[in-house]
């Protein structure tokens, strides 16, 4: 058995009907395509129905969702925009805990009904915006289901030694901060029983706006006292970088507006400076791109799966290993701009890597 969760939107008064996904798949290639006729295309609508449903949905709210005018195009309107962004936040702050609430779901009814479960992983993992590719892959490698569950680097590594997951996703900062980050991941792990499978690399740094108006160039600029900071929660490996770097440059968290702000994945941070509630954040490169906003580097870091010894040669994380080392993974990655696949499938012994400093 399989489980599905969706997010239902209902806009207007109490009584208002929801609004069908469609709306927003139209709203959104219309801010991209710039007219009605392209986005309808796009969206496989024919244009009447496209035409007929913003303005329906236009009159239930009392304000027009588009501009258009005759050979001119079609631009959203103020509305129209916000509700996209408001799409985007919401999807992005909520999407996994959807996921996760449906996994937990799916679980315990296959208990109930005993539907066998072949080739099942689960995986604790820090949020990465390439696990929507590893559950896809993951699926149509075996047939089923990636059972897979987002908290911090350091969260995901003690479910590990806790047993409570086959595999855990953290990542790994290179250069002169790594090694507080493997003195802090040495007490998590027995590492002379753990195994690290090479993932993908990519950058951290500052999520700001469009053309970075504010002119920030360094963690430095953070203690601005009229900026406002959205940050990752605590136990969140891009939370340990950030609170290193801070400490790097002598800066107390105290100074930084918004320091306790936080946000549980790199997508909900640059979601909220996209839509203008934040004016900075701290995330992944790949995070600002699919925002179309601009990004200052920080630090690289590699994405690793720790697998326990014990559990090498079960099915489902030799599956896992077979998927990161195959090019459907590379080529996926390629894809997902930020990041950098070029050496996954590798396989080193985690007390190699985290003693190698």
């Amino acid at each position: 058995m399989i489980v599905e969760l969706d997010l239902s939107w209902r806009l207007g008064s109490d009584s208002a009907k929801p609004a069908p996904p469609i709306l927003f798949a139209l709203l959104r290639a219309i801010e991209r395509e710039g007219t009605l006729s392209a986005a309808a295309k796009q969206c496989k609508v024919s244009y009447r129905s496209a035409w007929n449903l913003i303005n329906e949905w236009g009159n239930n709210l009392g304000t027009p969702l588009i501009h258009s005018t005759r050979g001119q195009g079609a631009t959203l309107s103020l509305l129209g925009a916000r509700i996209i962004w408001g799409f985007d936040v919401a999807n992005e702050q909520l999407q996994e805990a959807v996921k996760t609430t449906a996994d937990n779901i799916q679980s315990e009814l296959n208990r109930v009904l005993q539907t066998p479960l072949a080739h099942l992983l689960s995986i604790q993992a820090s949020h990465c915006l390439s696990h929507d590719l590893l559950r896809k892959l993951f699926h149509s490698q075996t047939g089923s289901n990636l059972e897979l569950k987002h908290c911090g680097s350091g969260q995901s590594l003690e479910h590990l030694r806790a047993g409570d997951c086959d595999v855990a996703g953290f990542h790994l900062v290179d250069g002169r901060l790594r090694r507080g980050f493997c003195d802090k991941y040495m007490q998590l792990i027995d590492a002379d029983k753990i195994r690290l499978v090479h993932s993908l690399k990519r950058r951290q740094g500052l999520i700001v706006k469009r053309g970075n108006p504010m002119g920030l160039r360094d963690i430095i600029d953070l203690a601005w006292g009229d900026l406002r900071l959205v940050n990752r929660q605590p136990k969140s490996g891009t939370r340990l970088l950030f609170d290193q770097l801070l400490i790097d440059q002598g800066i107390n968290p105290d100074e930084i507006n918004g320091y306790d702000n936080e946000e549980f994945t790199h997508s909900a941070v640059a979601a909220l400076v996209a839509g203008g509630s934040a004016d900075v954040a701290v995330g992944i490169e790949a995070a600002a791109l699919k925002f179309n906003l601009d990004f200052i580097p920080l630090a690289t870091e590699t994405y690793y799966y720790a697998v326990p010894k014990s559990k090498w040669k079960k099915e489902g994380v030799q599956e896992l290993l077979r998927l990161l080392a195959g090019a459907s993974w590379s080529q996926g990655i390629e894809k997902i701009k930020g990041y950098d696949a070029s050496r996954a499938g590798t396989v080193r012994d985690a007390a190699q890597v985290l003693n190698s400093v």
